[in-house]
């Protein structure tokens, strides 16, 4: 009997399993195309690379269609969906789209020499 608790136990054992951590979004979608074969008529990405490029544009698509009716600028929408700002710039490049920057830079050089303070005092 004693050799009949300890098999069963081992069996329950073998059932359970450890809690795997959860996946991110983009560990989902590479194994989801991980069991197709490669297809030029389903549009199926290649590498990694492809799967990147699928994000940004995803990313540049929603940015656009949130700015249609309110402002909002890249730096907000970046930090609200945890990506950084490069890929963003990528997926709408992506696009074809083009964002101008509203700051500029107007300091020209001979301004930016005035404001800088002498570092050697003239001797007297």
């Amino acid at each position: 009997m004693k050799t009949n608790a300890k098999q069963k136990d081992k069996v329950v054992i073998k059932y359970y399993k450890s809690p795997k951590r959860q996946q991110s979004d983009l560990q989902i979608l590479r194994n989801s195309y991980k069991s197709f074969s490669m297809d030029k008529k389903m549009n199926i990405p290649k590498n990694n690379n492809e799967i990147t490029q699928m994000r940004n544009r995803n990313y540049a698509t929603e940015y656009l269609n949130l700015t249609i009716n309110k402002k909002l600028t890249k730096t907000d929408f970046c930090k609200s969906s945890q990506i950084s700002i490069n890929s963003l710039n990528k997926g709408l490049e992506s696009l074809d789209v083009k964002i101008k920057s509203k700051k500029t830079n107007k300091i020209t050089v001979e301004e930016d020499l005035k404001t800088v303070k002498p570092l050697i005092k003239k001797i007297k």
